[in-house]
């Protein structure tokens, strides 16, 4: 496996960013099955993941586990205390073919790349209004919506405005800050990453300037996928030769 597997490292990092977890719902598309350990280089056992087709999660599962997860920070002080200034970063997935986008996308949403990203705005928007209807306006939740090109592994992080609004045209693509920072020093391509982030957030939804933390923990995600967008480069000649699903089985229930 590649990437980071220092799980206490990570969760410093993500609670320096202001959040004290990370809740990951991809496409249950085999091909999106690498997300985490590869495409965003993340410690597995660190990041909250379970997929749904589409990346349609069930928001009453997701209000459960939002619910635990805060029951054990003011029960436990895990993984931080609960008076600590942190939200809880609930992460959609989706993904869509650069080289078939009409046929190869997803399937759930029929290679629809705008429903996709449509179905997965207003599961992270019902998911946020389902835990401030029970909860009231002060439970803190972020959402972050993910684009990931299945061809070449490169993703896109939907800009965030700083009321939560997600904006489905505007968007970081690491394959455009692979082109623009090859040539850089390391210093100076994450300075030219957070800059690039920053100047793309100044057009969000709200008008709003994004929290210095989102910006932060977004150059965090599109640094790791650039090492995965050189893997294929380097190994695959830009993008995988099978571009179309590749399942042979599928399996149902917990325990398999």
């Amino acid at each position: 496996p590649l990437g980071n597997g220092d799980e206490e490292a990570f969760q410093q990092m993500l609670e320096e960013c202001g959040f004290h977890l990370m809740d990951v719902t991809p496409c249950a598309d085999g091909r999106a099955a690498h997300v985490i350990r590869y495409i965003l280089r993340l410690p597995t056992r660190a990041v909250r993941r379970r997929s749904f087709a589409g990346a349609m999660f069930d928001i009453e599962d997701s209000l459960s586990k939002w619910t635990r997860t805060e029951l054990v920070r003011f029960r436990e002080g895990v993984p931080n205390t609960a008076d600590a200034p942190t939200r809880y970063l609930k992460t959609v997935v989706y993904h869509f073919s650069s080289l078939d986008p009409a046929h190869q996308g997803c399937a759930a949403h029929g290679s629809d790349d705008s429903a996709a990203i449509a179905g997965g705005i207003a599961k992270l928007k019902g998911f946020q209004q389902a835990v401030q209807n029970t909860h009231c306006c002060g439970a803190s939740i972020d959402t972050l919506l993910i684009g990931m090109d299945t061809d070449t592994d490169a993703i896109r992080i939907h800009m965030p405005g700083a009321s939560g609004d997600i904006d489905p045209d505007n968007y970081v693509d690491s394959k455009e800050v692979f082109d623009s920072t090859v040539h850089m020093s390391a210093v100076q391509a994450e300075q030219w990453i957070v800059d690039h982030i920053l100047q793309k957030g100044g057009a969000a939804l709200d008008n709003g300037k994004m929290a210095d933390g989102m910006a932060t923990f977004m150059a965090y995600l599109l640094k790791n996928n650039l090492s995965q967008v050189d893997y294929v480069r380097t190994y695959h000649n830009g993008h995988y030769s099978d571009v179309g699903h590749a399942e042979r089985f599928i399996g149902a229930g917990i325990g398999l």
